[in-house]
C-alpha cells in the first residue's frame, strides 16, 4: 500500500514539474520581451557616436539613453525627463538648460528624414529597429535645431557604419543670435516636452 502511495505521489510530483515547464515557456518570452533601439549622437565638435540598445517593450527613449552606456545626464522635471548632458556637453541636472546658445536636440529618423521630435524623451517610446538621434545644436530664429544627426538606418548602426564626424555649420548672425539667448531663458525653465509650444508662438508672433 505504501509503495501505490508512493508511486502516486511521484506521479502526481511529475505533472506538476510538467505544468511548471509549460507555464515558464508561456510567461517567460512575454517576461523577457525586448525592443533593438538605434541611437546616433552628434557632439558639439561634430563627433558621431552610434550604438544599439536593448529595452523592455514599452520603454521610452529615457530608458534607451540610461541603457547606451554613454555618459547621459538626464533631469527629472515637471515635464517630465530633459535630457542636459552626454558626455562632455551639456549641463549638470541641477541647471539643465545653464547653456544659453545650445541645448541637446531630439530627433526620430523617418524614412531618409530626420524630424525634431514633438516631445521630451521620456515621452517617447520607441519600437523595434527604430533610430533616435541627438544633436547638440544652437537654433535659428523659429527655435528650429541648426544640427541634424548623419542619416543612419539601423542595420547601419547595428554595422557600425554611420560617420565617424560631420560638418558642424550654421553659425547664426548677431540679431539671430540675440533672439536665441533671449528664448533661451524661456527655455531654460522648460524640458525638451516643451520645446515644440515654444517654437509654434514664435512662428504665430
Amino acid at each position: 500500500m505504501a509503495s501505490h502511495l508512493t508511486l502516486r505521489l511521484r506521479h502526481g510530483l511529475a505533472v506538476l514539474a510538467v505544468l511548471a515547464w509549460a507555464i515558464a515557456l508561456t510567461v517567460t518570452p512575454a517576461l523577457a520581451a525586448d525592443v533593438k533601439v538605434g541611437l546616433v549622437v552628434v557632439y558639439g565638435n561634430g563627433k558621431v557616436q552610434t550604438v544599439v540598445v536593448s529595452i523592455p517593450e514599452g520603454g521610452t527613449t529615457a530608458d534607451a539613453l540610461k541603457a547606451s552606456g554613454l555618459p547621459v545626464v538626464i533631469a527629472e522635471t515637471s515635464f517630465g525627463p530633459a535630457l542636459c548632458k552626454i558626455g562632455d556637453d551639456g549641463c549638470p541636472a541641477d541647471d539643465c538648460f545653464c547653456n544659453k546658445e545650445k541645448s541637446w536636440a531630439y530627433w526620430h529618423l523617418g524614412g531618409n528624414t530626420w524630424k525634431a521630435a514633438e516631445g521630451g524623451v521620456g515621452g517617447f517610446k520607441p519600437v523595434a529597429n527604430a533610430v533616435e538621434g541627438f544633436t547638440w545644436t544652437a537654433y535659428d530664429a523659429q527655435f528650429t535645431p541648426l544640427v541634424k544627426p548623419p542619416v543612419v538606418s539601423f542595420a547601419d548602426v547595428e554595422a557600425g557604419k554611420a560617420p565617424a564626424t560631420i560638418p558642424v555649420t550654421g553659425a547664426l548672425g548677431i540679431d539671430d543670435l540675440a533672439r536665441v539667448r533671449a528664448a533661451a531663458g524661456i527655455l531654460g525653465i522648460l524640458s525638451l516636452a516643451g520645446y515644440l509650444a515654444l517654437r509654434r508662438q514664435a512662428r504665430a508672433a
